[in-house]
């Protein structure tokens, strides 16, 4: 009986801690940071309109928007407020651009579209289909 209590005892001391029982936890682990806390560079950081290239996707944000705002209006036939969430450039030879503009609507719909510089000439070539868009570029050997 004393072996069996010892037994007992130490499998509930190894599964204690695995499974969090101990009454230590950190309060703070899934809070989000505060708003507060985020500056503007990062945020501006994730909304760039300079692509690395230096080229600018659009004149400033607010001709962006307005982009974003015909092609929302075009698709849904009204005028749905939105927000850009995140502009991300894709790795691309440097004399280009190409960028993923991300955006949420105020209903809950996300969706992005994607602007570039790109054309197909000698050195690019571009395939898309309904749902991608692919860009084989020439290596000079």
């Amino acid at each position: 009986m004393r072996k069996n209590a010892y037994a007992i005892l130490i499998c509930l001391m190894a599964i204690v801690p695995i499974t969090g029982l101990t009454g230590c936890k950190c309060s703070d682990c899934d809070k989000p940071a505060p708003a507060d806390t985020l500056t503007e560079e990062t945020a501006n950081d994730s909304l760039s309109i300079t692509a690395p290239s230096g080229d600018k996707i659009a004149e400033d944000m607010e001709s962006l928007e307005e982009q974003i705002r015909l092609m929302i209006a075009e698709k849904y036939g009204e005028d749905i407020p939105f927000e850009i969430t995140s502009i991300e450039y894709a790795d691309v030879p440097q004399e280009y651009y190409l960028a993923t503009i991300n955006y949420r609507m105020e209903n809950g719909i996300t969706s992005n579209f994607v602007m570039t510089n790109l054309v197909e000439n000698d050195d690019v070539h571009i395939t898309q289909d309904t749902k991608s868009v692919t860009f084989e570029f020439k290596s000079e050997n």
